[in-house]
């Protein structure tokens, strides 16, 4: 396994704890409570991960995983900036520490793309099907193999939350 790729996931956590710890203290000296993610909400997207991996554990397709996820925080967070121009200085700080430092690791994650294997063709093709189509690549046996379907509902980003 990728040794750096595990380096850069680790503290990509470490970022994250960082800022759960910061928003925690915002809430707490607003005088609220954090909000808890849903044990079946982790377990679902523990699950996931497992089933996105289970085909294809390659560093690659890790790296890939971690920009998408990265990418979908991005947008829900620059969504809600805009959406809430009145959030406290300090909730817009955090916000725009966490939107520099997913930039900082989808830019580290790139990094990890370069390892595609000579032979394996590197085109995707839009497939319309059943829930919205996806995005469909071909895998080293010469077959289709699927690499992103739009699920359509909200996600989660996932370690924390921050309401501004």
């Amino acid at each position: 396994r990728d040794s750096s790729l595990k380096n850069h996931i680790e503290e990509q956590g470490v970022c994250y704890q960082q800022l759960l710890t910061r928003s925690e203290k915002l809430l707490q000296k607003a005088g609220a409570l954090p909000e808890k993610n849903p044990p079946l909400q982790k377990a679902m997207m523990w699950g996931a991960i497992q089933m996105e991996t289970l085909a294809d554990a390659s560093s690659e397709h890790i790296a890939e995983m971690m920009i998408n996820g990265s990418t979908m925080g991005v947008v829900e967070m620059t969504k809600q900036l805009h959406r809430l121009p009145e959030a406290s200085s300090g909730a817009r700080h955090l916000a725009e520490d966490f939107l520099s430092g997913e930039q900082r690791h989808i830019d580290r994650m790139k990094e990890h793309l370069r390892h595609r294997r000579a032979h394996s063709p590197a085109f995707a093709v839009w497939a319309p099907g059943g829930a919205g189509g996806g995005f469909l690549s071909r895998n080293d046996s010469g077959g289709p193999k699927e690499v992103f379907r739009p699920s359509g509902a909200a996600g989660s980003h996932g370690s924390f939350r921050i309401r501004l």
